[in-house]
């Protein structure tokens, strides 16, 4: 998908099972406006954004990285990106994901991100924190991972907190290695080849 336009509220794209690259393209949304099942999809250079609704809040993300018994180690990767928002949703309104399932792994890495989206740790509490709980989940959970890294602007955050790990760089580079993420094996899922694609 390159330079395409999403406009939803939400449930804006589902991603399902398989493996997908997003780039140059605009999403918007409020609630789970990105979601799926068990797929690795990396989203490059795109925006993500988040309108204003009655709540004043929302979840970017809500993915589940299993489908069945298959599961995957690489889930939603979002590279160098802009995580914006309407003009009047509030500083820290917004959380970044929930785990819709087990194996719910999302990476945001060298990317931008305004003060809509919340600092705070998870602390056990449905809303105002960076990554929140849902279906029975929460991003504590041992098979559930929120990773980071080299992310800017007033939304990004410096250190690991709780529900979110800050990784170092020899980690982040496996979520931009095609050769991985986009693997005949990823997790236990299986697919009948790698993957060749460039940006």
């Amino acid at each position: 998908m390159d330079n395409c336009s999403l406009l939803g509220y939400q449930d804006t794209v589902e991603f399902m099972t398989g493996r997908q690259l997003v780039k140059n393209s605009y999403i918007s949304g409020v609630t789970d406006y990105i979601f799926g099942t068990n797929s690795t999809t990396y989203f490059y250079n795109c925006e993500l954004h988040a309108i204003k609704n009655a709540n004043n809040g929302g979840y970017t993300t809500a993915y589940k990285g299993i489908n069945g018994d298959k599961y995957v180690t690489y889930g939603l990767i979002f590279d160098h990106c802009n995580f914006t928002a309407d003009s009047d949703v509030s500083n820290g309104a917004m959380a970044l994901g929930r785990p819709w399932g087990d194996y719910s792994k999302v990476m945001i890495m060298n990317s931008n991100l305004s003060n809509a989206y919340s600092k705070a740790a998870y602390s056990g509490s449905s809303g105002g924190t960076r990554y929140v709980s849902m279906s029975g989940k929460t991003p504590t959970d041992p098979n559930v991972n929120y990773l980071e890294y080299n992310n800017e602007g007033d939304g990004a955050i410096s250190s690991t907190i709780t529900g979110m790990t800050l990784v170092d760089q020899a980690t982040a580079a496996n979520y931009s290695d095609f050769s991985k993420i986009f693997a005949k094996t990823n997790g236990n899922t299986e697919y009948n080849d790698s993957w060749n694609t460039t940006l």
